[in-house]
């Protein structure tokens, strides 16, 4: 009822929800593409979580341990002991590879020995050629601390 979308727009245009991008949003599942569109979404998405979990495996495997996803946009790792998510993320921004200590996460002092990877940015040769990279600098910062 073009009556109620009249005064939802208007109730929630002070909130900060555009009243131009619902209506579109509204267009777009009305239009019928919605699950066509995420299904390739899901087929990309799983298709640079399969590389990437493959990429740790052959590279990061002796530094990392992780679970593979069934969801989401990134990988959670668990550093072995003695590496530390602060010092793995600083090696692995200077050659290029952006990951985040798990540290921002937490609610309290967590997080040390966890780092999130992001998969979803890049396609699966990217993935493999930045993990690559990533394990390189994991036994890099393993071999400096021991």
């Amino acid at each position: 009822d073009p009556l109620i979308i009249e005064r939802l727009a208007f109730m929630r245009f002070d909130n900060g929800a555009s009243p131009l991008m619902l209506r579109t949003v509204h267009e777009y599942l009305e239009a019928g593409t919605h699950e066509e569109h995420v299904g390739q979404l899901r087929a990309l998405y799983r298709e640079r979580r399969d590389a990437s979990a493959q990429a740790l495996v052959e590279h990061c495997e002796p530094y990392v341990s992780f679970r593979k996803p069934s969801g989401g946009f990134f990988h959670w790792l668990h550093l072995r002991d003695g590496l530390d998510a602060l010092a793995v993320t600083k090696a692995a921004a200077a050659h290029g590879v952006a990951i985040t200590p798990g540290s921002g996460y937490y609610a309290s002092s967590g997080g040390r020995d966890r780092v999130r990877l992001v998969y979803s940015a890049l396609p699966p040769q990217q993935l493999d050629e930045a993990i690559l990279l990533l394990g390189r600098v994991l036994g890099d910062v393993a071999s400096a601390r021991s």
